[in-house]
């Protein structure tokens, strides 16, 4: 059984009202744990006669590259502990456990299609910052879906990171408020979006996590083009 460590949060941002960025480090003075990008760990809070409360399951947003001091969690408060999450101060510590799952960058693959909606955003992170960090290569497209631009936590970054990197395509979509000068699209994904940043399907790996009705969606139009779902699209639900 892997080991429950404390970790302490050293840093939160909260991007919009309902969303935040937590950043901690380990409270025993030991390293971070390895992990693959794309891994999620269990988080929990300890009670006041040590014990701890039930565990929730959260992706790592950081890459395993940069985290050997401190990991990052990207949050949507949508519930009492992610509130409790987001409302917490520096010092706080939480006990985690990890990593888990198999939702893992693929460093084998020459090229990877992204489709991530809201939170579920969390695990391509820390694939993409894995791969563009180490030089890869990888030829990488995400597709990015939120209402609003708030909804986007990471938006800002994504920006300049494929301002940087010309193997990294980003395209952020929101699908009810459309800012003036918006470098994204502002519908609902659609044949005709894929089609306008995809031009080939016959190879590659597609991975999607988000909405059941987003993964949905994508699953439909890859089948339509003639994509093996089966064997070529990977999901994760949240």
């Amino acid at each position: 059984m892997l080991p429950i460590r404390p970790f302490k949060v050293v840093k939160r941002e909260s991007p919009a009202e309902d969303l935040c960025r937590l950043v901690l480090e380990p409270a025993d003075n030991e390293p971070v744990f390895p992990f693959e990008a794309g891994q999620f760990v269990m988080v929990r809070e300890p009670n006041d006669d040590g014990a701890t409360t039930h565990p929730r399951a959260f992706s790592l947003a950081s890459a395993p590259c940069e985290s050997q001091q401190q990991i990052e969690f990207g949050i949507r408060a949508q519930g009492s502990f992610s509130h409790a999450l987001c409302a917490c101060q520096p010092g706080t510590i939480y006990n985690i456990q990890g990593p888990f799952g198999t939702f893992t960058l693929n460093k084998n693959a020459k090229r990877i299609v992204f489709f991530a909606g809201g939170v579920g955003m969390t695990p391509f992170r820390s694939h993409i910052r894995e791969s563009l960090l180490t030089g890869l290569g990888q030829e990488l497209v995400l597709f990015y879906s939120g209402q609003n631009e708030d909804d986007l936590m990471y938006h800002a970054e994504f920006m300049e990171l494929s301002k940087k990197y010309p193997n990294f395509k980003y395209v952020p979509i929101v699908t009810r408020e459309c800012p003036s000068g918006w470098p994204g699209e502002c519908h609902r994904f659609d044949e005709e979006m894929l089609d306008k940043y995809v031009k080939d399907f016959s190879n590659g790996e597609f991975m999607t996590c988000g909405p059941v009705a987003l993964m949905d969606s994508v699953r439909q139009l890859l089948q339509a083009k003639g994509v093996e779902t089966e064997k070529r699209l990977r999901f994760e639900r949240y």
